[in-house]
């Protein structure tokens, strides 16, 4: 005799309460690829410390929690195709997005650029190779680690070239990446 679930989909729906206001949503499994990633780690976390407060033993929590599991491992695996540190975790290699670009030797170490949206740094291409003005590309902060990343941050707070809007907005965006990268980290050790 099986159990009550055996080869039946399970679509459970889950309630969550988010943000200082604590909203609560309610969602199925269905709603994963839609969730915003921050409250599906939060998901995780409560079901990890409902796990370890042995509450988790119900049939439906726990077959409930492993879908979320993989649908995270899924996710992760996902990220590590092009993000330095998700990779790692993955024992896997993502290049480096080193570029050189056409006339900014005349600009400074942490000078802000527009169009395209970067930052000239000194750097190299390989890594004996002589140091060079490189562009960081906003858009592929993904491709460095986070204390390359921290770096860029001081470059850019120490040129005084960069306006303090300009400079505000890119430290914000790094700063963003990497909060976004410890949960993926945070998330990664979960599963």
């Amino acid at each position: 005799m099986g159990t009550l679930f055996e080869d039946v989909y399970q679509n459970f729906t889950y309630h969550i309460r988010i943000g200082e206001q604590k909203v609560e949503r309610k969602f199925t499994v269905a709603d994963f690829p839609l969730m915003n990633p921050n409250d599906f780690i939060v998901l995780v976390e409560r079901f990890y410390s409902l796990n370890q407060t042995k509450i988790s033993k119900q049939i439906a929590l726990t077959r409930g929690q492993k879908l979320i599991g993989r649908f995270l491992g899924a996710y992760l695996r996902n990220f590590s195709n092009y993000d330095f540190e998700i990779a790692k975790l993955f024992n896997e290699n993502v290049p480096a997005a080193n570029k050189e670009l056409v006339g900014i030797s005349k600009y400074s170490d942490g000078k802000i650029l527009q169009n395209p949206w970067g930052v000239v740094y000194k750097g190299r291409l390989m890594k004996k190779g002589a140091l060079k003005k490189l562009f960081f590309d906003m858009d592929k902060k993904e491709k460095f680690p986070t204390t390359f990343i921290e770096g860029m941050i001081t470059r850019v707070e120490v040129n005084n070239e960069n306006s303090e809007e300009a400079k505000k907005e890119v430290v914000a965006h790094l700063k963003w990446w990497i909060a976004i990268r410890k949960e993926l980290t945070k998330a990664f050790q979960m599963i």
